[in-house]
Parts: C-alpha cells; structure tokens; sequence
C-alpha cells in the first residue's frame, strides 16, 4: 500500500471508511458512496462524476485499491491546485497587505478570460470575507477559486 503515499494511520482511517460504506460486504464501494466518503473527508472530487460518466449508470463499483489510488490521486490534484493558487495569490496582491481587494481580483478574472463586473467581484469577496471591506485574505480565496474551478 505504500504506492499510494499514505500514512499507516490515515490508510487505517480509510480502509475503516471504505469498509463503513461497504453496506453489504462484497468488497466494493458505489460512485455514489465513493462521493460521500470523498465529501465527508472533504476532498474536490471529479472522479466519481467521470467514473459515472464512463460507465454510464450508477452500477458501476470499486474496491479498496481504486479507492485509495483514486484517493491519493485526488490528494495530490488538491495540492497542485492549493500551489497554483498560492502564486496567483502572491502576483494578484498588488500591495502585498495579504489580502485581495475587488479591482485585483476583477483584473485578475479578466484576464484568465472571465469577464467579471466590479460589483460581481465586491459580491464574491463579500460573501466570504470575515472583515467588510478588507478584501479577501488567501484562505478565502481558496474558497471562491474552488467554488470557480467547480462549476
């Protein structure tokens, strides 16, 4: 199990998961209960939608070693994202206070090609600040950037 870059505690963890979600002990998991563990351990899935896709219904199932290498797969995206996302933070904060303000970030979506209004941009930072008016600091980015990147 060592290929998967998993702890001995945290493969403990999901092998007790997997098997929770093993309703009927045949040593395999749905998509859609493959969803739920994934959401539970909040992870950014895409696999079960793709695997619902490739299959085409709801039938399709796998065991533990998919799971964890679909685990350990989603594990990794999820870092690569949180990096990529660290250095758009950086260049996007113009006056480097750690925090992004409306007119940064609306020039920031314009240029990925996503044209966004100010106002939708003060919306957005709004919605998750913890502070009005101070702009959105990274974690909060985070949280738009996903709920971006997700849709």
């Amino acid at each position: 199990m060592d290929n998967y870059k998993i702890s001995s505690e945290k493969l403990e963890e999901l092998t007790n998961l997997f098997n929770i979600f093993d309703n009927d002990q045949d040593g395999f998991i749905s998509i859609k209960e493959y969803d739920e563990i994934m959401t539970l351990l909040s992870i950014n899935n895409q696999k079960g939608k793709d695997q619902q896709e490739y299959s085409g219904d709801q039938s399709y199932k796998m065991e533990l070693k998919e799971f964890l290498y679909n685990y350990s797969q989603q594990v990794v995206k999820e870092a690569d994202l949180i990096e990529e996302l660290k250095e758009a933070f950086k260049i996007i904060d113009q006056d480097k206070d750690s925090y992004i303000n409306a007119e940064d970030f609306k020039y920031f979506m314009n240029t990925l090609g996503d044209v966004i209004t100010l106002e939708e941009c003060e919306e957005l930072i709004c919605d998750v600040t913890k502070v009005e008016n101070q702009g959105m600091n990274f974690d909060e980015f985070i949280l738009v950037m996903k709920g971006l990147v997700n849709k």
